[in-house]
């Protein structure tokens, strides 16, 4: 999540990196010099600088809020909504005041961006609010197993033979090899992954997912147990063969290219500091 925030950090700067940081000095010169107002002469200046990157934040913001559903709980998505709804708030209110003072409106006070956030009424009733909460809990729940289901091989196995032949340098013929290799596995999977059986995964996972998010683990641990020794059951076939699609694809591999492959990896390991059983680890590895 950390990682991802920074991405949007550092595109925002690249993006829009000069004129953030004119505004932002603009201001700090407004507090130093005016203790933070602004004036009719002054007050369309901020305006000027700032309206430009109102699209930047959404943005940005937006970027976040969508980065970082995938890690976080349903409340932490909850309150992270919130958060996100408040700050497109402000970024509206603030737009509204700025677009009167580019015209020369500036509020008596002069001071930007202070009333910018509409004010927010809670009208929800608690058996409300619980009933919102457990349809959240309960489309969360539902959206992260169709995203374990769809994340199941085949998912990434044509990514992975690009992957392969780029890594070990194939020739045309064993891209062509590993293709077929590919389509033959894709065609078993096929049988195995009937319309019964994801039924029955999504129902697994959906269950999962809730118990998970109860806060009752502990009581529901024996259900739970049931749930993961079903869907290792289930998923055992598929992974089987994902790990035979595996193997016949490196075997592809000749000697000379597991030999130039198993260099290039432990030239990059060793400058980050391997040890030499780690480098054998390596080479175990790449052996078919």
């Amino acid at each position: 999540l950390a990682e991802a925030f920074a991405r949007r950090v550092m595109a925002a700067a690249h993006a829009n990196g000069q004129d953030w940081q004119g505004l932002i000095e603009h201001i700090t010169e407004s507090e130093f010099r005016n203790n933070g107002r602004f004036d009719a002469q002054t007050g369309p200046e901020l305006a000027k600088r700032f309206l430009p990157l109102t699209g930047a934040m959404r943005g940005f913001w937006e970027g976040v809020t969508n980065d970082s559903r995938e890690f976080l709980s349903p409340e932490q998505v909850a309150n992270l909504q919130k958060w996100s709804d408040r700050n497109r708030a402000l970024i509206d209110g603030a737009e509204e005041q700025m677009h009167r003072w580019a015209a020369g409106d500036v509020d008596k006070d002069g001071r930007p961006f202070r009333s910018a956030q509409p004010p927010q009424e809670d009208t929800q009733t608690p058996e409300q609010k619980a009933a919102e909460r457990r349809q959240m809990l309960l489309e969360w729940a539902r959206h992260r197993a169709e995203r374990d289901l769809e994340q199941m091989p085949p998912e990434g196995w044509g990514s992975f033979i690009e992957r392969s032949a780029a890594f070990f340098g194939f020739s045309d013929e064993q891209k062509t090899h590993a293709r077929a290799i590919r389509d033959k596995y894709q065609n078993q999977v096929k049988a195995i992954m009937t319309p019964q059986w994801r039924t029955r995964v999504l129902s697994n996972r959906l269950k999962q997912n809730l118990i998970d998010t109860s806060g009752e683990r502990e009581s529901l641990e024996p259900w739970r147990y049931r749930l993961g020794t079903e869907y290792r059951e289930l998923t055992e076939p598929v992974n089987k063969l994902a790990d035979a699609l595996r193997t016949e694809v490196v075997a592809l591999a000749t000697p000379e290219q597991r030999t130039a492959a198993v260099a290039t990896v432990g030239q990059a390991a060793a400058k980050h500091g391997a040890t030499a059983e780690e480098l054998r680890t390596i080479e175990a590895v790449m052996k078919p």
